[in-house]
């Protein structure tokens, strides 16, 4: 009779999936390994992601078709190992429009900490838009007296026109100022709270954790797949030590860690 690998309920001859969890049922209750469901695929890319798997010695799978496509399960001993073969998978076989909309790796995604940089272009703004206004204004200014007077414009016309246009950018430049005041402000909170998650995990034993952990795996993925398994053990960590940190600064965290404890680790 088929058992559910997950609920262990018993289910009549012929009935394939579990009412409950959704898992493919299994002949044998004792040696039932659950399965956990990968990715669902289309039809015609089901032959070529089943070879990259068998390649990739993933081997423990069961597959469910309806009619969005088919699902592809892996046992629970191999999805960890099956995930991340997959991301690389995904990566090398999706054009460049695919890759900018892609959920596999928003949950990778970081952000530039540098900060001085933009403020530095933001300056450089400010200063143009307080040439240009401070011109304008003065322009308006001569005109109205005539001082520098512009005959081929109507007096008062232009006096309205210029005063507006330069209150404007002066406004502008301003505005521009206290951004650049935030910016560098945030930039610098951020890049502390990145600095204490990384600190936090270092000196915390984690490290070691993770090479007992991955260590002996890590041999046997190639270097894609290595990387996102290293990745997402640190970012998890990470993750659970600060549930409210942004996922951005987690993973500028997660990749800083990496890079330092890479050479140990492979």
């Amino acid at each position: 009779m088929p058992w559910c690998p997950e609920c262990k309920s018993e289910y009549e001859q012929g009935v394939t999936e579990c009412a409950e969890c959704h898992v493919p049922l299994v002949d044998d209750e004792e040696n039932a390994v659950a399965m956990r469901p990968l990715i669902k695929v289309k039809r015609a890319d089901l032959d070529e992601l089943l070879e990259y798997l068998d390649y990739s010695s993933i081997t423990e799978r069961t597959l469910e078709e309806d009619n969005e496509g088919v699902l592809i399960y892996v046992s629970e001993n191999q999805i960890a190992d099956a995930a991340a073969y997959l991301k690389v998978y995904v990566r090398e076989h999706m054009s460049d429009e695919e890759e900018e909309d892609n959920y596999f790796f928003d949950a990778y995604e970081t952000e530039n900490l540098d900060v001085k940089g933009k403020a530095d272009e933001m300056r450089s703004s400010a200063v143009v838009l307080w040439i240009l206004g401070g011109g304008l204004l003065m322009l308006a200014v001569l005109n109205f007296m005539d001082i520098l007077p512009l005959p081929m414009f109507n007096k008062t016309v232009f006096t309205i026109a210029a005063s507006f246009l330069g209150g404007m950018f002066v406004v502008m430049a301003v505005h521009s100022q206290k951004r650049i005041a935030g910016i560098l402000d945030s930039g610098a909170g951020k890049t502390d709270q990145v600095d204490m998650m990384v600190n936090d995990y270092m000196d915390s034993g984690k490290v070691d954790k993770l090479k007992k952990k991955l260590g002996p795996k890590l041999k046997d993925l190639d270097e894609g797949a290595a990387y996102f398994a290293v990745m997402d053990a640190i970012k998890g960590e990470l993750e659970k030590a600060y549930p409210e940190a942004a996922n951005t600064l987690v993973n500028v965290a997660a990749e800083k860690i990496h890079e330092a404890i890479e050479e140990d680790l492979y």
